[in-house]
């Protein structure tokens, strides 16, 4: 099992590197010396879901829940994978699980969040977002989709505010920037607006959304 950790470790280092498939292989051969080793399963799906595998991912994360009942970071990500999938009930149920098993998970309320918000239930998306922030004050993507959530609900103050929080904790954010571009334009701040693509494309020269703006 000592060596199993070994691969388990250099699992960890790969996927740091965005070495994804060497990661995986690592994971592969930790599991093999350590059939129950369920933080590996976990990682191994990981890996799996950043390469847009999200069959396998599933496989994966069922996998560790099966070996370790109340393993919360494991149904969180396969919640996450489920909305992927498609399965956004079955992603909704897996996330609720997460949040049962550890009340203070802050992923698993964002996760939450981008599913309710993709199934339009943006008062409850809101909440999901709002609980992140509560968890962990600076989670600056909950701060971004919190804004994005506040400009379909015609909130627009409070969407700029989000994004001002997200570019705080943030500082290149050009995402942010952009949308935070997009809500002043709304409100007829024509000057602030630009500034704002300005400085989204200065981040990110590429960055098409903010030229089409």
């Amino acid at each position: 099992k000592g060596y199993a950790e070994a691969h388990f470790n250099c699992g960890n280092i790969f996927k740091l590197q965005r070495r994804l498939d060497a990661a995986i292989e690592s994971y592969d051969e930790a599991i093999q010396l350590n059939p129950d080793y369920d933080e590996a399963y976990n990682n191994r799906g990981v890996a799996l879901y950043e390469l847009a595998r999200f069959e396998e991912a599933l496989q994966s994360y069922s996998v560790a829940i099966k070996i370790k009942k109340d393993y919360f970071e494991a149904y969180s990500n396969r919640g996450l994978v489920l909305y992927e999938l498609n399965r956004l009930e079955e992603a909704l149920n897996s996330l609720s699980k997460a949040i049962e098993l550890n009340p203070d998970y802050a992923d698993a309320y964002f996760n939450k969040g981008i599913i309710l918000s993709e199934q339009k239930n943006f008062k409850d998306g809101l909440a999901c977002y709002e609980k992140a922030i509560e968890l962990k004050r600076e989670y600056h993507k909950a701060y971004f989709n919190r804004g994005i959530v506040l400009k379909e609900l015609n909130r627009l103050n409070a969407a700029i505010e989000s994004y001002d929080k997200a570019i705080e904790f943030k500082s290149d954010y050009a995402e942010a920037y952009n949308n935070r571009g997009v809500v002043l334009y709304e409100l007829k701040y024509l000057d602030e607006a630009l500034q704002c693509y300005d400085r989204a494309i200065q981040i990110k020269p590429n960055y098409s959304e903010a030229y089409n703006n």
